[in-house]
């Protein structure tokens, strides 16, 4: 099976600065033995606001591509510490906002799966005091989409990114995922379907 995992930057750097518990912590739910996996992963400029002592994330495209530069080799040493044994690490530096990204990734390579880990549990509607979670979108629509306002403090994406990414890639045959990363069987879980909010294909992607 071939998944593309999307790791959101509210996940990896929650306080700016990259947690290296809780991404080897979701490394080691990989089974590198049975499947492939793609990773695209943000937390790159909040890596390189920690290095640069910034407070705040930059509101210039040169002072964030100056984080990006610098948060970029602390993020790959990252990766290198938690796969070490397991599999030889490489990168891939692409454009794009990074939700949309992971959902042409999935389509280009005709993935299985797409999983969005974020910090949320999945896409919530309104529901009186109390929102609701939807385990299950069989059709996004504009009114969903409205529900979705604002991104995270370090990250550029948001909900409303992440229904359009699971729009995309479910159109092209790939069964996706909104997903709460920090649980502790985050990966199985979702693909269980017992987590996060699922988006069905709509038709065979191979």
């Amino acid at each position: 099976m071939r998944l593309v995992i999307k790791v959101g930057t509210s996940l990896i750097a929650p306080r700016g600065r990259i947690d290296t518990t809780r991404l080897r912590a979701l490394v080691d739910q990989f089974d590198l033995s049975r499947d492939e996996y793609l990773i695209v992963s943000s937390g790159a400029i909040a890596s390189g606001m920690s290095h640069l002592q910034l407070a705040e994330k930059p509101s210039n495209v040169p002072l964030m591509q100056a984080c990006a530069a610098v948060g970029q080799s602390a993020l790959m040493h990252t990766y290198e510490q938690v796969f070490f044994g397991k599999k030889v690490v490489a990168q891939l530096l692409l454009s794009s906002d990074n939700d949309e990204l992971s959902a042409l990734l999935a389509r280009a390579v005709q993935a299985d799966w797409l999983l969005l880990l974020t910090d949320v549990d999945g896409f919530y509607v309104p529901n009186g005091k109390r929102p609701r979670l939807l385990r299950t979108v069989s059709k996004l629509t504009p009114e969903m989409e409205a529900l979705c306002s604002g991104h995270g403090a370090l990250g550029r994406g948001g909900m409303r990114s992440k229904l359009r990414a699971a729009k995309m890639a479910s159109e092209a045959g790939v069964h996706v995922a909104i997903v709460n990363g920090s649980h502790e069987r985050a990966i199985a879980a979702a693909l269980e379907r017992k987590i996060g909010t699922y988006f069905p294909p709509k038709r065979t992607a191979k």
